[in-house]
């Protein structure tokens, strides 16, 4: 699945932890963001809303990538993550037929493979994602938990995360012709790794291809959020559009 996404020229939120700077592209067109993901040939960047996008080196200015080389110096220790992600199905007794429980459980194990550098304080973030029993178009966020950690050089540890229960109703008609259901039937996982003394992005990945593909937009959300396809809540779909309209600050578009 793919979808826009827009850098936006102007503040939303503030945040503690953020190294925000002004990136220029090869037009001359700024924003302000922060780096936090960087290979040779991409950079990602957060901006003040919080939403993470990828972008092209090769369109951003040579300070910039100069910036970008530098910070890439700066390196995190090469792990290896290996999440443990079990789910159950089962109906719930006494709620009828069409009423199912889910249960998912969440243990990761993170290796460092480094014999000198030491994982720094850092965040293991769990996003459980279920899709509406109405929509398939409709997600949520179950569940976000964080777990707090950090590896020696040579070390293994593992962040355990609580066990979820989701409970759903399948979509039925009746005899009167109505339908009923209720709920959202859990998908899978997004696993987010981070630093926290600059937020760096370490890991990010996910349990199914949609997901993997959206990713960068659901580390930017939070527990009890409802979100469309775009996996943009409806505030943050609205403040895009006010941003797009005619007369309204320019905003690049990262394809």
């Amino acid at each position: 699945m793919k979808f826009p996404l827009f850098l936006l020229f102007h503040a939303l939120l503030a945040s503690a932890y953020a190294e925000y700077r002004t990136f220029t592209d090869t037009q001359d067109r700024t924003l302000e963001a922060e780096l936090i993901k960087a290979n040779t040939t991409h950079a990602w960047l957060r901006l003040r809303g919080g939403r993470v996008v990828p972008v092209n080196r090769e369109t951003l200015s040579e300070a910039d990538q100069t910036f970008i080389t530098t910070w890439i110096a700066d390196k995190v220790p090469d792990l290896e993550v290996t999440p443990d992600f079990d789910r159950g199905l089962s109906k719930d007794r006494g709620k009828g037929s069409s009423s199912t429980r889910q249960t998912f459980g969440m243990r990761v194990e993170i290796k460092n493979f480094s014999p000198k550098k030491e994982l720094e304080d850092s965040e293991v973030v769990y996003y459980l994602i279920g899709r509406s029993v109405f929509d398939n178009d409709q997600y949520k966020v179950l569940s976000r938990q964080v777990f707090d950690i950090s590896i020696k050089p040579g070390d293994t540890k593992k962040a355990i995360f609580k066990d979820i229960e989701n409970h759903f109703q399948e979509v039925e008609r009746s005899n009167n012709g109505k339908e009923k259901g209720r709920g959202h039937r859990g998908l899978g996982y997004v696993l987010q790794i981070q630093r926290k003394r600059d937020m760096r992005l370490i890991y990010l990945g996910s349990s199914t291809s949609l997901l993997d593909d959206a990713k960068e937009a659901i580390i930017s959300l939070e527990e009890g959020d409802e979100t469309d396809e775009t996996f943009m809540t409806k505030d943050e779909e609205a403040k895009m559009v006010e941003k797009s309209e005619p007369g309204k600050p320019e905003v690049i578009t990262i394809k």
